[in-house]
């Protein structure tokens, strides 16, 4: 038996714009304290000064000179209505810059100095910080939730006068515990890395959720110990925010042709709001008949595996593509992928092909919905049946011009058979 793969495609259900902050804060404000300035509130300790903190390549080049000191000896400051666009499935991502100023100042326990909240949670955090280890002195990162038992410290440590870019990804998880993820690097970090420098659960309501609000905190006896800048909020990587990110991510789609059929096989990492899959064929890569449908999983955050098989290729080339349906109706398309049958499976049979006066059409005994002739440039040509009977047809194809032509046959709704023919 022989099997013709296609090249593996790894693709997202996406359209491309650009991505762009949905909330920033590069506390480009009056100096002195931040409480009550652009919607920030809470202790008042914590202070905007003067400062010239910079990464190679951050989005925010501290153009303003100014920073926010953590200078607080203990509680924290917020801001509210963060997402003019919500969303509740993927991840946030909160990307700032850090630097450690007086590592004697910060906390020996593991504690949070950046966190986020869900809104339905009224006075929960998922959170990131530095802490000085009591026993061996020195500087490491913790991840601490409302749950102490999903609290997670690093192997690595890190210095005090060194700026690091670090992102905080909240990941929903619709049907469980979310996941919390910290990456800690003291150059920019342009893309996701492919591990986290920690990662840990979030214990919640199992539901989905938008994230609501930043918390900055201080834990008792740190005062001074660093400032922060350019803090960035999003559904994508650094903090940006993606209106294009459609609800499902296809992260593989390939093919196999067989002595039955050809078997088609794609696999999804997330699906939000996921009706179906519509599975379409083609036979000159262009034009695309709707051949099956396979239901979806609506919300998933896990690997999903799904399976078509195609019983009547056509003989030669045959090009797949997916369209993913949601429930409001809205579509989108995969790439395609080529697969080449060399078998000819029980289809319609055409003759004479090279014809120049009469076309004749003989197919098994299926319930034929429909038939359509078009041309090679897409267009709809008109049908005059010389002879019609449940299995052969005869039609008159002497008006039309010489070129080729795609005769396509319509079984049960669905396209049954596409097949090329000549006109002399």
């Amino acid at each position: 038996m022989k099997y013709f793969f296609a090249i593996l495609i790894t693709l997202l259900f996406q359209q491309t714009i650009v991505a762009q902050n949905n909330f920033n804060e590069d506390f480009d404000l009056n100096l002195g304290t931040l409480n009550n300035q652009n919607q920030w509130s809470g202790n008042a300790s914590f202070q905007v000064i003067t400062d010239a903190m910079t990464l190679a390549d951050y989005p925010q080049n501290n153009a303003d000179g100014q920073v926010l000191q953590l200078q607080s000896s203990g509680g924290n400051i917020g801001r509210d209505n963060l997402l003019a666009t919500s969303f509740a499935s993927g991840a946030a991502y909160l990307s700032f810059l850090v630097r450690i100023d007086n590592e004697s100042q910060l906390p020996t326990f593991p504690d949070y100095q950046m966190a986020v909240e869900k809104e339905a949670f009224a006075s929960t955090f998922a959170g990131f910080g530095f802490y000085k280890d009591q026993l061996s002195g020195v500087i490491k990162a913790a991840l601490t939730t409302q749950s102490i038992a999903d609290e997670v410290t690093s192997t690595a440590t890190f210095a005090a006068a060194t700026v690091y870019h670090v992102v905080l990804k909240y990941e929903f998880i619709v049907a469980g515990n979310d996941l919390l993820k910290v990456y800690i690097s003291p150059d920019f970090m342009p893309q996701e890395p492919v591990s986290p420098t920690l990662t840990t659960t979030v214990n919640g309501t199992g539901l989905p959720d938008q994230i609501g609000r930043i918390l900055i905190n201080a834990p008792a006896a740190s005062i001074n110990m660093m400032v922060v800048d350019g803090i960035q909020l999003g559904n994508v990587w650094n903090g940006f925010f993606d209106l294009g990110l459609l609800p499902v991510e296809l992260s593989e789609f390939r093919g196999e042709v067989t002595d039955s059929g050809t078997q088609l096989y794609w696999q999804t990492r997330t699906e939000h709001n996921n009706q179906s899959f519509m599975v379409e064929r083609s036979i000159d890569g262009k034009n695309f008949n709707t051949i099956g449908e396979v239901a979806g999983n609506g919300d998933s955050q896990q690997t999903i595996n799904y399976k078509y098989t195609d019983p009547n290729p056509n003989f030669g080339m045959n090009y797949y593509r997916l369209t993913q349906v949601d429930f409001s109706g809205e579509c989108s398309q995969s790439e395609i992928i080529a697969l080449n049958s060399t078998t000819k499976f029980a289809r319609i049979n055409l003759y004479p092909n090279p014809t120049s006066s009469f076309l004749t059409v003989n197919f098994p005994n299926i319930d034929v919905n429909n038939i359509s002739i078009r041309r090679s440039d897409g267009t709809i040509m008109p049908l005059n049946y010389q002879e019609q009977s449940t299995s052969r047809l005869l039609i008159d194809i002497r008006s039309y011009e010489p070129g080729w032509y795609v005769i396509e046959i319509y079984s049960n709704g669905v396209g049954y058979d596409q097949e090329l023919f000549v006109v002399q």
